[in-house]
Parts: C-alpha cells; structure tokens; sequence
C-alpha cells in the first residue's frame, strides 16, 4: 500500500512538473516574486518547500544593483561586459559589497525568440559552501568546502516568459546591456538555474584571516556552459542569495546594466549570440556572350563577411543543357561532377572571413540564353544566405550568326560594276574594229 501511494505521488510530481513546463507564463512582478529554480535537485536553501526563492523583497527601487558582478575573467575586482558567439565558455560571479560573502549564486538564462525542440545547455558551477553565518559575522577559512556540480537544461526547463524585462528592484529592468525597452516584440523564455555555491568576496578576503591564502578563482563562483543548438540570442545574470542580511532572508542582489539611453560605467553580464556567417557569391566570366563551340571560364568567388566563420560549406549548380561541363579547378576543398544529374558540387568545408575560388569551364553547345546560379548551403546560422548570391545570364549566339555580322562587305564606290563592264566591251569592240579597216 505504501509503495502504490509514494508512486502516486511521484506520477503527481511529475505531472505537475510537466504542466508548469507547458504553461510558462510571464513572470507576474518585478518584486517581492517567489521563483522556482530549474534544477533537477530543486533549490539548496528551499525556504519555501517548494524549490522557488523569493525575490527583492523589503527593498526600496534601485537597491541591489551595486555589488553583484559578472566578469570573464578571475582576477579582477570590477565586471566587464561581454558579448560572445563562443558556443562554449566560462564566466565568474563574484560579490564586492560591504559585507563580503553571498550564501549562494543563482544564475538567470534568457534565450530569446523561438526554442527549438533540441535545445539543450549544460552548465558547470564551481564555488564554496559553508554554513550559513549572521550578517555581522563572515565565513572562516576553516569553514569552507570547494564544490562542482553539473546539470544540463533543455527546452522544457523555461519556465517563464515571453517578456522582455529580468526582476529586480527597478521595474521593466533590461534583460542584456543596451536593450531597447520600448520593442515590446524583443521576447525571451527564462529560466533559473541554483549555482549550489557562493562567493568569498573582496570584503571578507581582506580579512586577516584570509592573509597569505589562496582561494580558487579568488573566491569567485566559476560558470561554465556548453550549449547545443542555440538558434539566436542567450544572455546570463546573476543573482545572489544570503539567509542572513540586513534587508531580510533572500534574492537581494543582481548585476548592473544599462537600457539603450543609458551610459552607466558599473555594469557587467555575458551574453552569447549564434555563430553567424555572411555568405556571398560573385561570377565572373572570362567572355561576355560566348558563341557555340566555344569554351569559357567562370571564376565563381565564395565570401564571407562574419563575423564568423562558416561550416560545412557546400556549392551546387545543375548545368542546363546546351551547356558542357569541360572542367573545373579549386582553391579550397574539392569538387565533384555527376554526368548523369550534370550538378557540379563543390565541397569547400569551413570558410573564414575570405574568399575561396572556383574556376569552371563550359563549353558551348547551343545557342540560347542560360542562367548560372549556383547555391550555397552552410551548417552555420546565416540569415542572408542566398540572398548574397550573384547570377549571371549566359546569352549563347549562332556561330554562322555572328561570323556574318563580322564580315566586311564592298564599299560602294565610283561607277556601278555593270557600267565598267560594258564600257570596257566598248572599248575592246573598237579596237577590232579599227584593225579590220
């Protein structure tokens, strides 16, 4: 019996697990808003018992913002600000306030537009953990324990939005730094993720204490990530948790950043953007309107203008009848020509910021006009790709045509033919007839 009630529970769980995955909604305030963390574990201080924390209570407008920082690298003690389409990476949260620790880090995923179905993002958190300690005291060396925990997070894991603003104690606060809050239409789903560690921060290193040690990553919380097929736009912030504080038990703090009118210096956040080509393709012929029988070279330019470099490149052009393979030659990877389907494919592989080359020969069959208008196609995101892309019209003329229209005829000059011929039979008729008589 007891058995058959924990699995009824557990299918409950479950199901209740699913339906909050399929009924995401924005969340419903910038303020005072208990939030459920995605973690399969749940949340590490559950003070609700329902795997959610809550967030910026007993907190007048503005405040939170000045401490928390988001940096790419460990050695410094003021954030930047990065945007990256590195796929992979690593960033590090770390708190220099007064008071000098953060219990634990929780980290805001915000991926904007569509979420495809194979979506998934793993995330590596490093840090210390210890016993929580009241807001007059501080964390001892003595007391602390390096952890690492892995997770990996798929499409089902954002449980809320659409929206276009992060909680915080200012109302419609921006999700990225520099986003332009009057486009409504800029949505991202958003989940939170439990880090499961804090942050030693500046404060509490200069402790004497602390004097001669050497703390990983200088105390920091270290966050890697990994994601597979993110179609658009990701951006990570940051938001610190302590049990004890003078504003209450909570999610007190975030990372700073600007809106588009704003200049704040004090701001950081990480940001990843999808690996981006801008593929292009030019033809050039080696003669404008060839005649049949002839054989001409195009020289066929792949570019590409980033920012970076495109995968998996692939040309193919199908040659029209009344036009003859008669060759090719490459730069860059390799081609291949099918007699039976008359498509050339040329495999360039992976194209930088440059310009592979193509030089191929067709021979002239027929007269007629003819398109050549290879196409492109590249594992990497591109939004223009094909619409870069030159054609050029073959237009192919008789040969007898044009030899006709080269040829330089008589000039009409003096008397007519007829005239002289008749004038010359005069002549030689008077000159028989002079030596008769």
């Amino acid at each position: 019996m007891k058995k058959h009630t924990i699995m009824m529970v557990m299918t409950f769980a479950v199901v209740m697990i699913l339906c909050s995955c399929a009924t995401a909604a924005e969340i419903p305030t910038n303020k005072n808003v208990n939030l459920t963390v995605s973690n399969d574990a749940g949340a590490r201080f559950d003070d609700f018992g329902n795997e959610s924390y809550n967030f910026h209570s007993n907190q007048s407008t503005g405040q939170g913002l000045n401490s928390l920082k988001i940096s790419s690298i460990n050695s410094s003690n003021t954030g930047n600000v990065v945007f990256t389409s590195n796929q992979s990476g690593t960033f590090y949260i770390f708190d220099t306030g007064s008071v000098g620790w953060i219990d634990n880090g929780i980290l805001l995923l915000a991926v904007n537009g569509t979420i495809p179905d194979n979506f998934n993002v793993t995330i590596t958190s490093s840090g210390y953990v210890w016993n929580p300690v009241a807001k007059n005291s501080y964390p001892k060396p003595s007391d602390l324990n390096y952890v690492t925990i892995t997770e990996t997070f798929t499409k089902a894991d954002f449980l809320y939005g659409p929206q276009d603003w992060r909680p915080s104690t200012v109302l419609d606060y921006p999700i990225f730094e520099g986003q332009n809050m009057n486009d409504a239409s800029n949505s991202f789903n958003i989940m939170f993720i439990d880090l499961y560690a804090g942050s030693i921060g500046t404060t509490t290193l200069a402790r004497p204490e602390y004097a001669g040690l050497t703390l990983i990553d200088n105390g920091m919380i270290k966050v890697t990530y990994a994601f597979e097929n993110l179609d658009n736009f990701a951006a990570f912030d940051a938001y610190a948790y302590r049990v004890y504080s003078t504003q209450g038990t909570g999610v007190k703090w975030t990372n700073a950043i600007n809106t588009a009118d704003q200049n704040d210096s004090a701001v950081s956040g990480y940001y990843v953007t999808r690996v981006q080509s801008g593929l292009y393709l030019q033809i050039t012929p080696s003669k404008e309107d060839p005649v049949v029988r002839e054989t001409v070279i195009y020289t066929l330019k792949v570019g590409n203008k980033g920012p970076d470099a495109a995968k998996d490149v692939v040309m193919t052009y199908k040659i029209p009848e009344g036009l003859e393979f008669a060759g090719a030659n490459v730069d860059t990877g390799t081609y291949t020509y099918d007699p039976t389907t008359r498509i050339i494919t040329w495999t360039i592989g992976e194209v930088p910021v440059g310009d592979p080359y193509m030089w191929l020969s067709l021979r002239i069959v027929e007269a007629g006009q003819y398109l050549l208008n290879p196409t492109l196609s590249t594992s990497t995101f591109d939004p223009t790709l094909n619409s870069n892309q030159q054609s050029i019209t073959i237009n192919v003329q008789e040969e007898t045509t044009v030899r006709a229209a080269g040829t330089i005829g008589m000039q009409t000059t003096g008397a007519p033919l007829a005239g002289i011929v008749l004038a010359v039979l005069l002549v030689l008729g008077g000159l028989v007839g002079t030596r008769r008589n």
